[in-house]
């Protein structure tokens, strides 16, 4: 055990001087970016029409990799690493790297810095003795790892200190430090080995306690987690294109596993080559990869710690992204779909909750509601595609003949089929189908032509009687009853329209 206490106060010294270290170089780094502009650098063609939709805006590309780099060292000067791994090589040798949440700055020595979001940062989550394959530049490279500590550093009087540091290797731990600096402070080590007893029995300043010892917390907030447990740091890791359900009760790290997940696929720098090439084919300047991204939470409350818990991990998070289904399907159904009414918005119907519309059954049972309204939907398009296809059959003709039979073949299957293959199916078709659809419109149009010259002819009064009865149509077919349903529908006087036929 006194081999141990020297160990960990060796330990937690350098760590110290690590922190000190990492947080003069991030300052250093964001006192130069704050001094060099990125204007000068840039040549941009402004010429109109040179630029085109989707290709990349080097003064916000740079722009947005200068503000990212500026936060991670702001971050890191008061947050310098979050953790400390040491690990064998395939050749033996000792390997010591500290982790932080995302951002890094080059260290002196033969100690490295390396973000949670690389590779390296795995090392981190596995438990001590595990050996893990890890792909470093390129390369594939084996690690065992043999020592681990976990911090939660800050600065108090111009001095680095971590709370509440956990430390754990080989042949000792876990072991809970309360502080630091504290610890180092400690007068005549090892005097004796009754006074390391003393000190794990938690008496004294600086405590040592055998095992893991929590903070008490004093605020609701999401807990902060920067190292996660080997399963959820499988989680965040897997490829972007994996679809991923996570279950388990409240506490279980669920929000802090996604927003880990979010955090490192945002991060081009993390991604594999694959992953980049899928970003790439995906991204717009309307919806850059950066914020091409949405997360629900049940509530407002619970809004504002997600958004909390995004600022820690360095993910610019706005209202446009962090929302409720509540107020997300009222902006859908007002600005995408056009279905509901608001002051800035016109819409079919105004969204009343307090009628209780929708039947028990389908609030209780949502899943069954929209596949039979899914299957309502696919069995109507099909009757529509059906009955358009018997229509051009009945008007099928030498030119047409070839191409109504391809048509009647994929409707002959599309009762099996899903719909959106039968449109990319019939889709195929739309270059040859679109002339022969003009051409029958030419020939109907002729044909009204004609029929109206010989009426004309008969009765020269006729386009004024014609013109009167259509407007008679109209005013007959004028219904009132949505503004009977609708009592909020401000009422507006009925718009006369005239239809007039200037000329043969």
């Amino acid at each position: 055990m006194p081999d141990d206490y020297v160990q960990i106060k060796s330990i937690s010294r350098e760590s110290l001087e690590i922190f000190a270290m990492i947080a003069q170089k991030a300052k250093r780094k964001l006192h130069e970016s704050t001094e060099v502009s990125i204007d000068p650098l840039i040549i941009c063609n402004t010429m109109p029409g040179v630029r085109k939709i989707g290709d990349s805006d080097p003064a916000r590309d740079l722009g947005a990799i200068s503000s990212s780099n500026l936060e991670g060292y702001r971050t890191l000067a008061e947050e310098p690493a979050i953790a400390r791994v040491v690990a064998l090589d395939e050749e033996g040798r000792r390997n010591i790297f500290y982790i932080s949440r995302k951002s890094t700055v080059p260290l002196d020595g033969n100690i490295k810095l390396a973000s949670y979001q690389s590779a390296v940062g795995r090392l981190a989550s596995l438990s001590i003795g595990e050996a893990v394959s890890l792909s470093i530049g390129g390369s594939e490279r084996n690690f065992e790892l043999i020592e681990t500590a976990r911090y939660k550093p800050n600065k108090q009087d111009g001095n680095w200190d971590s709370k509440i540091s956990i430390f754990e290797g080989d042949a000792y731990g876990p072991i809970t430090v309360e502080s630091l600096l504290a610890l180092l402070r400690q007068r005549g080590v090892l005097h004796a080995e009754a006074a390391l007893m003393e000190l794990l029995a938690g008496g004294g300043e600086g405590g040592i306690f055998e095992g893991l010892q929590h903070e008490v917390r004093a605020a609701m907030a999401l807990r902060d987690q920067p190292i996660l447990d080997r399963i959820q740091d499988e989680i965040f890791r897997l490829p972007i294109n994996r679809q991923l359900l996570i279950l388990g009760p409240p506490g279980t790290g669920k929000t802090t596993t996604l927003i880990r997940r979010l955090g490192q696929k945002l991060n081009l720098d993390f991604l594999e080559p694959g992953e980049r090439a899928l970003v790439s084919r995906l991204a717009t300047d309307a919806r850059p990869h950066q914020r091409s991204w949405l997360m629900f939470t049940p509530t407002d409350l619970l809004k504002h710690f997600v958004k909390e818990a995004f600022n820690q991990e360095q993910v610019p998070a706005s209202d446009q992204q962090i929302r409720t289904w509540e107020s997300y399907r009222g902006d859908i159904a007002r600005r995408v779909l056009g279905v509901l009414q608001s002051s800035t918005a016109t819409g079919q119907f105004i969204f009343k909750p307090q009628l209780g519309i929708v039947r028990a059954e389908v609030e209780e049972n949502p899943v069954a509601w929209f596949e039979a309204f899914q299957e309502f939907h696919r069995l109507r398009v099909l009757s529509f595609l059906q009955k358009g296809t018997e229509l051009l059959q009945s008007l099928r003709n030498t030119d047409s003949q070839l191409l109504i039979d391809k048509i009647k073949v994929v409707m002959t299957v599309a009762d099996q089929t899903r719909l959106i293959e039968v449109f990319r199916k019939l889709a195929e078709f739309e270059g040859d189908l679109l002339p022969f659809v003009k051409s029958l419109k030419d020939e109907s149009d002729r044909r009204i032509r004609a029929c109206l010259v010989r009426t004309f002819n008969a009765d020269r009064e006729f386009l004024r009687a014609f013109a009167a009865f259509i407007d008679t149509v109209q005013a007959d077919d004028e219904s009132d009853a949505e503004d009977e349903f609708d009592d909020d529908v401000v009422e507006e006087s009925p718009v006369q329209v005239s239809t007039s036929i200037y000329s043969l």
